[in-house]
């Protein structure tokens, strides 16, 4: 440093050379002459200024001549100094021979000297001195004087910094080894032998002591052979142990035995308080108060320790203030007045407690904590049993068990419980022997609760981490590693690593697995969804079939509007599901959205309560009691009507069943009691009359009304009949909802209400419905759990085609067999518990028509069962109708399919036949009409020329010559030539290509004379006529010589036996209609209503042309009545009990008779004698029986219709607010001027509709309506 000095020096002078004037610089130069000039008295010259060769100021360490180690060389020791002084006009410094004499003030510090004639100073500074300004003068020979300045500081350099322990404080010292043998602990050497025959203990052996000299007692118990650690009370003053010590044990050392790899002092308040002093080497000059400066790091007096600190003289104390913390590497420095460091790093730690170097981390187990375990095996252990571990004290109870997996709950716990891997657990109260192993194990919490778990060993750990990050809502306390808080997030088998330090500074870890979840609850199965839309408002309404983006179908049970809320739609899925965000169309097949699906939610019954319930209770639970625990009825509020008054509520059911007029409460605060006065459900359970109870049998049709004023309210089909408790059955609700206010009736109409019984309590049914070879699907809901992995399983197994989905719980499937009501038991499960759900499910055995539309049909046509309220009942016969029907109400059923006429018109009809394997055989006899009249031939009678007719002599003889026809209406020879009507053929007297009866055919032989005769000739023609006489007399040629004779043949015409011949025409030539195309049907076969039968056990399709693809003269092309067979004008109503003809039942039987019972040929007949007026389709038995029989009309119409077109009725034109299916050539301007009814049908009278509606169902009346 002091020779870069120097250079720096020099530097500067030759600098300051370089600017001075040639004067002073030019030396070798001859001065100007001058005649003036005298001699240099001098030899040398005053300097311009004086410098010295180091840069102010000085900084010297003091020295110590007993701590220095000084060799006596003063010039190079480090502790020697020399600042040499310069002229600014030389580059070397001023010697003994410069004619200057230079002084200091003030005087220098002790060890230094100061040169007079060289202005150098020199030395070894021994006392302190702090930074002093030094003033140098120099006065020339010549008197000239120069002066400079300096600051110079003598300062103590330290080479230490220690802090000795004191005699009774506590140290931690980590050694290299120490070995255990028995009970024993013995030092280990570098050469493998024990340190003494004698362990370390707490009498003889128990000191330790290290190559200095100073000693420490081992305390007692303090031993821990895992980290080689032993604690010692200090024993020497002033003792110093430190990292990198040997030691030995005894009071003497004789060599080392082992090594100290870290010491760590401990304090308390009681027997080692902290008391720190600092220990500096060398000592400073305190004769002359030379100061230093400490500091710590981190800084003792923060927050964290609260102890106190003395930086000026480094002593460390503890106080009342001051907080236990745990081992914590400190750094003291000290810095002496030249900013010279020496720094000393110590391990401390200052806690109340006892000095333990732990080696594990262990989470506290408390009682009702839960736990779930996978066991090695653990076939011994059952739902209930107590579970105790090999740790004395610690037992849980088995909550539940899946295979080997079993949730605990902890009932007693000690400090050191646990259920980790590897803990040997018994199935008994108090623990035995192992059962078994802990394979798995974890903690669980629920969702939303406190989570508050620690270690039980955290008072000698600290800096607590974990990995990975804990979940939003919980924290990690690094200090004490308590984790807390609560989160909604659901999280599974989440492993997390945690890290801490002991005493020792030793990272050790522990993993702690746990899932936060809640258990599975409030399970339910519902069918039906609830559809919030997105738009403001939709064109959908009541009834309408709807589908989805997603394939998705079903039927609109209820449309609920309440601005300014969107619409909500009830929906009874048909198949598939629907979802958030799809869009929905009103066709059969997806095509253009109409609506977007925002919400979805699942119910189960509409509850009409009996006051208005604010829409926050959403959500909130009716029960029967006030604990959901013990509830034996539960249902969950999924929407509250904000627009009903009393509310309506919908509910999914969640365990039992619910009563109108019954009592309950909500789960509220409160427990607010409510009343359900009203229920709405697919299916409910009706309470009659016992006596009465053979007349609702299952399958049978029922309609309900109003007590007050006998209006129609509901319709549906019974599903069982319960003979258990109360007098009730099952109800399958199609349209509306039965009430206890109502009456009921086994009729599909509700017109006449006389007979009905009164229905004394309505309460929800668990039961779902379902029919073979039909779409089947239930989903579950769950109020908790559903964010978790769950189990679902079903007891007993489902029936065929159904399944359940394992993991999501949903059942679905087609099922391929029917079954009666079945009671299920769903389970599901997740890591956090189990809860179950009862419902029942039973699949009905089927013969169905249905209209059988492809991916691509764009038709809306509905086919639907007749009766009141049935807009949407599908068109079939159950097993139990076919069964349990003793009449033939419910198993002889009419249809309708509503369709529009351009549909009908363009696309025909295609429908298909399910039978679900109860029908062998189907027979299909379809409709047909007479598009003409059919005129049976019945013996007319026709004339037959023959022999030889064509022979001149007998055309002349009895046509005038003309030619004798061969068939003819009249002989011709009782009038000669008379013929009447003549034929090329005698089928031409049949009636046209329908015609199959008989025609009478006379023979007339015509026979030439086998010679000539004589006759008077009056025309004079040469041939016989008939009326000219024959001469007799002349019987040569040469005797008819006559003036008017003529010679010749004669011809005789006789009839023969008469030949009856068959026209080869068919009925079914002047019928149109499907029925026509059906030739190998006979008419005696149509007559008997016998159809072409087909084998199947399944399915069978009938496609029927479309009206603009029949080619057929004798039909319009605007006419739909190829296919559209229904009419209304014919009057053919049932007629009711109270001799009123009934609005919603068509007499099918009496117009299916009166059709078929009078002759197509008769003078007046129409186009339905002898026809087929239905599509009929039988199900036939293996011998040919009629099991079931659906018949068909087929309605087109001239508007939009919907399924709430009141298309339940027999003429839905009656109450609609325009003609929907009448003839009308109105223009609707909505509608471009296209008119109404293009195609007409047969209550049209461009297709042969005759007059005014009939007057009656009868031949005379309702079919001369139809007369050609």
């Amino acid at each position: 440093m002091k020779r870069y000095e120097k250079i720096i020096t020099i530097f500067i002078l030759w600098a300051m050379y370089g600017c001075l004037p040639d004067s002073l610089t030019n030396f070798n130069e001859d001065p100007p002459s001058s005649p003036y000039a005298t001699t240099q008295p001098y030899e040398t010259s005053a300097p311009p200024n004086i410098v010295y060769d180091t840069v102010s100021p000085f900084k010297l360490q003091r020295f110590i001549p007993s701590q220095s180690g000084d060799s006596g060389q003063d010039t190079v020791d480090e502790y020697y100094s020399s600042f040499k002084l310069y002229s600014t006009s030389s580059t070397t410094p001023f010697s003994t021979n410069s004619e200057m004499t230079f002084s200091i003030s003030p005087g220098l510090p002790d060890g230094l000297t100061f040169n007079s004639k060289t202005g150098e100073v020199s030395g070894k500074a021994t006392s302190y001195l702090p930074n002093t300004t030094f003033t140098v003068s120099g006065t020339h020979a010549s008197g000239a004087q120069v002066t400079t300045s300096f600051d110079l500081s003598v300062t103590t350099k330290i080479d230490q910094l220690s802090y000795k322990q004191k005699v009774g404080k506590k140290v931690l010292l980590e050694l290299s080894s120490i070995v255990k043998m028995e009970s024993n602990y013995y030092l280990y050497n570098d050469d493998g032998l024990f340190s003494s025959y004698h362990p370390i203990n707490d009498s003889d052996y128990k000191t330790i002591i290290n190559q200095e000299g100073y000693k420490a007692d081992v305390v007692s118990g303090s031993i821990n052979e895992t980290y080689n650690t032993v604690i010692a009370t200090i024993q020497s003053n002033d003792a110093l142990f430190k990292a990198g010590d040997f030691i030995d044990i005894g009071n003497s050392y004789f060599g080392k035995k082992n090594k100290i790899e870290k010491v760590i002092y401990f304090f308390d308040t009681s027997s080692s308080i902290l008391d720190l002093t600092p220990s500096l080497s060398p000592g400073i000059d305190q004769t002359l108060d030379e100061a230093v400066e400490y500091s710590v790091s981190p800084p003792l007096t923060s927050s964290n320790y609260l102890v106190n600190f003395n930086p000026s003289t480094g002593e460390t104390s503890a106080d009342s203030n001051t907080v236990d913390f745990h081992p914590t590497q400190f750094n003291f420095t000290v810095r002496n007045q030249n900013g010279e460091v020496q720094s000393t790093t110590l391990w401390m730690a200052f806690f109340n407690g006892s000095v333990t170097p732990v080696n594990k981390i262990n989470y506290k187990v408390s009682t009702g904590d839960i736990f779930k375990v996978v066991l090695e095996n653990s076939s011994n252990f059952n739902v209930g049993d107590t579970l105790s571990t090999s740790l004395a004290g610690t037992k849980a109870t088995v909550l539940s068990k899946n295979y080997d997996t079993l949730q605990l709950q902890v009932t007693h716990a000690v400090d050191d419980s646990t259920f980790d891997l590897g803990t040997e657990v018994d199935n008994q109260s108090t623990y035995v022997w192992p059962e078994t192993k802990i394979a798995v194990g974890q903690r669980f919490f629920s969702v939303d609760t406190t989570i508050d778990i620690s270690p039980n060993n955290s008072s000698h750990l600290f800096d607590f981490k974990i990995t990975p990050d804990l979940p939003s809502g919980l924290t990690l306390n690094s200090t004490t590693g308590q984790i807390t808080g609560t989160t909604s997030s659901t999280i599974k088998d989440a492993n997390f690593t945690i890290t801490a330090k002991n005493i020792l500074g030793k990272e050790i870890q522990t993993s702690l697995a746990f899932s936060i979840m809640d258990p599975p609850t409030n399970l339910s199965y519902s069918r039906d969804v609830f559809l919030t839309l997105s738009e403001s408002s939709t064109t959908i309404d009541q009834l309408d079939h709807i589908v989805s983006s997603g394939g998705a179908k079903g039927i609109v049970k209820k449309k609920v509007t309440n601005s300014p809320s969107t619409p909500i739609l009830l929906v009874k899925v048909l198949e598939g599901e629907f979802k958030t965000n799809e869009q929905i169309d009103t066709s059969y097949n997806f095509s253009k959205p109409v609506a977007s699906i925002s919400s979805i939610d699942y119910y189960d019954a509409e509850f009409q309560m009996s006051f208005a319930l604010d829409s926050s209770l959403k959500g909130s639970l009716i029960i029967d009691g006030t604990d959901e625990a013990t509830a034996d009825h539960i249902a969950k509020i999924v929407h509250i009507d904000p627009a009903s008054d009393p509310a309506d509520l919908y509910v999914r059911i969640i365990k039992g069943n619910f009563s109108e007029g019954t009592s309950y409460n909500l789960n509220d605060t409160n427990k607010t009691p409510v009343t359900v006065s009203d229920i709405t459900s697919d299916n409910l359970m009706i309470g009659i009359p016992s006596s009465s109870q053979s007349l609702f049998f299952p399958g049978a049709y029922f309609t309900t009304g109003a007590s007050s004023d006998s209006s129609y309210q509901s319709s549906g089909i019974v599903n069982y009949v319960s003979y258990t408790n109360d007098s009730s059955i099952s109800v399958n609700i199609q349209k509306g909802n039965p009430s206890s206010n109502h009456k009921i009736l086994n009729q599909f109409t509700y017109e006449v209400s006389s007979s009905a019984l009164d229905i004394s309590s309505v309460k929800t049914d668990s039961l779902f419905v379902g029919h073979v070879g039909e779409s089947f699907r239930l989903a579950p809901s769950l109020d908790k759990g559903n964010e978790t992995n769950l189990n679902f399983t079903v007891s007993p197994d489902l029936p065929a085609g159904l399944s359940i989905n394992g993991s999501t719980g949903v059942i679905e499937g087609t099922p391929t067999n029917g079954i009666e009501k079945t009671s299920y038991t769903v389970t599901a499960s997740n890591d956090s518990g189990v809860t179950t759900h009862g419902l029942n499910i039973k699949i009905h055995e089927h013969f169905k028509l249905k209209v059988n539309a492809n991916n691509n049909s764009t038709t809306n046509a509905i086919l639907h069962i007749e009766g009141q309220g049935n807009n949407r009942t599908d068109c079939r016969v159950t097993l139990d109708q076919i069964n349990n029907d003793t009449s033939t109400d419910t198993k002889d059923i009419l249809c309708y399919l509503e369709i529009g006429e351009n549909d009908l018109q363009t696309n025909g009809l295609s429908l298909k036949v399910e039978t679900s394997g109860i029908c062998p055989f189907v027979e299909h006899i379809p409709f047909g009409f007479f598009k003409k009249k059919y005129n049976k031939s019945n013996g007319t009678s026709v004339y037959q020329a023959t022999g030889q007719y064509t022979d001149d002599v007998c055309k002349n003889q009895w046509n005038g010559g003309l030619d004798i026809p061969e068939y003819s209406s009249q002989d011709g020879i009782t009038n000669p030539g008379t013929f009447g009507t003549t034929y090329a053929s005698w089928t031409e007297v049949c009636n046209g290509e329908c015609d199959d009866g008989t025609i009478s055919v006379t023979p007339i032989v015509y026979q030439k004379s086998g010679e000539k005769k004589c006759f008077s000739d009056t025309n004079q023609d040469g041939f016989y006529d008939d009326g000219e006489t024959i001469d007799t007399s002349k019987t040569t040629e040469a005797s008819c010589n006559g003036v008017n004779d003529s010679w010749n043949y004669t011809c005789l015409a006789q009839t023969s036996s008469n030949i009856t011949q068959t026209c080869t025409g068919s009925k079914l030539s002047c019928m149109s209609g499907p029925l026509s195309k059906l030739t190998e049907l006979t008419p005696s076969d149509i007559n008997s209503r016998l159809g072409v039968v087909s084998a199947t056990n399944s399915e069978l399709s009938y496609n029927y042309e479309a009206p603009a693809n029949v080619n057929d003269t004798d039909l319009g092309s605007n006419l739909n009545i190829y296919l559209a067979n229904f009419t209304k004008k014919n009057q053919c109503k049932k007629e009711l009990s109270n001799g009123q003809p009934s609005a919603y039942l068509y007499n099918d039987v009496l117009w299916d008779s009166i059709t078929k019972s009078n002759e197509a040929n008769d003078s007046n007949a129409g186009r339905f004698h002898e026809a087929n007026p239905f599509y009929t389709y039988n199900c036939l038995s293996n011998s040919g029986e009629i099991k079931a029989r659906i018949r068909l009309l087929v309605r087109e119409w001239n508007r939009d219709f919907t399924g709430n077109s009141s298309i339940d009725l027999i003429d839905p034109d009656s109450v609609l607010p325009s003609d929907n299916m009448d003839n009308t050539n109105a223009v609707d301007s909505n509608y471009i001027g296209t008119t109404w009814n293009q195609f007409s049908d047969f209550d049209d009278s461009g297709s042969g509709y005759n007059g005014a509606p009939a007057s009656t169902c009868s031949e005379d009346d309702a079919m001369r309506k139809y007369a050609f």
